[in-house]
């Protein structure tokens, strides 16, 4: 029963690609760790650091049949004293091996501001990459298999597509602003991304055409340096693509022991309508380790009996002399 509402749930968003429906792109509840993937223009708005690596890994409605997966890998870095940063991203979503979703993008910001100065910065960011959807149909299971109520697996679907794969272009721009003022203890930040600029045709089957639709977001929030061991982090978050939109708010608490290189975070989160999202991290050394648990609100609740997903992420951001440290303290959980 369970496998089989994993399957009217991936039929249905192969359906959205098939026809004109509309379909919503993946989302990480630890968007932070790796930005870019919302807005280029944060490429290079790496915290103490000129390079960052980061990966994600969430899965989800395990509860409810099959796992539905995202992995992200990305890495990004800033030219010390200089205008412009570049990095790339590939995104690969795993609806139960029905469904596959995977993009390859290159990114670049400028900073509009002087990079040198210490009060706040202004950047832009674009990106191109590619986008690859594969449906695999076999996977499926169709009225015409069923023969007096059973499921019979030797009898054909009778269903064809024209296409089992798509190759999309991906365009995106972005504009950020950061405040890093070493004489104030509240460091504002806001940011916008919008991606798929060209709505390109993601349709499988020949006939009306399917355009992917525009996602944007915007984003804001605040480092508050309480002390020298504590900073507090509020921020909020909206997306719409087409007739799906989404918000998210919450607050981060990073704790800094005293006379060690640790660190650890405690995140609180809330996706209206749809999960309260707990997560928990530590920093050693060069690295971040965070894990977040979804727990949904949203009706998916009866079947999922509450449980979401599950979310891993690691930034890799080295210091100590190995690079020139810059100091943007809005980008990731690292101060």
């Amino acid at each position: 029963m369970m496998k089989r509402i994993t399957k009217i749930i991936a039929a249905g968003m192969m359906i959205a690609s098939c026809t004109v429906a509309k379909a919503q792109d993946p989302h990480l509840s630890q968007w932070q760790v790796s930005p870019m993937l919302l807005n280029p223009a944060q490429t290079g708005v790496i915290e103490d650091a000129d390079i960052r690596v980061s990966a994600n890994y969430r899965s989800q409605w395990a509860s409810v049949g099959s796992n539905i997966s995202t992995l992200s890998l990305a890495y990004d870095r800033n030219l010390t004293d200089k205008p412009w940063s570049y990095g790339g991203y590939i995104v690969n979503n795993n609806l139960a091996d029905i469904f596959n979703n995977t993009s390859f993008v290159g990114s670049v910001s400028y900073e509009i501001t002087e990079p040198n100065n210490n009060k706040y910065h202004i950047l832009t960011g674009v990106q191109l990459g590619l986008i690859y959807k594969r449906l695999d149909i076999s996977r499926l299971t169709f009225d015409n298999q069923y023969n007096d109520g059973n499921f019979d697996p030797d009898l054909p679907s009778n269903e064809t597509l024209n296409k089992q794969s798509r190759l999309l272009p991906e365009t995106a721009i972005g504009g950020f602003y950061y405040n890093d003022n070493p004489e104030k203890t509240l460091l504002p930040w806001a940011g916008f991304g919008l991606k798929h600029l060209t709505q390109p045709n993601e349709a499988f089957l020949d006939g009306p055409k399917s355009s992917l639709p525009i996602l944007w977001n915007v984003q804001a929030g605040a480092t508050w340096i309480k002390n020298e061991n504590l900073n507090i982090k509020p921020y909020a978050m909206y997306m719409a693509q087409s007739t799906a939109t989404e918000m998210i708010g919450g607050i981060g608490f990073d704790y800094g022991f005293e006379d060690t290189e640790y660190r650890a975070l405690l995140d609180l989160s809330y996706r209206v309508d749809d999960a309260v999202i707990v997560q928990a991290g530590f920093h050693m050394k060069d690295n971040w380790y965070r894990i977040s648990y979804d727990i949904h609100v949203s009706p998916l609740r009866n079947y999922s009996g509450g449980r979401n997903a599950i979310e891993f992420s690691a930034i890799f951001v080295p210091k100590n002399g190995l690079f020139t440290v810059k100091n943007t303290p809005v980008s990731n959980e690292m101060k």
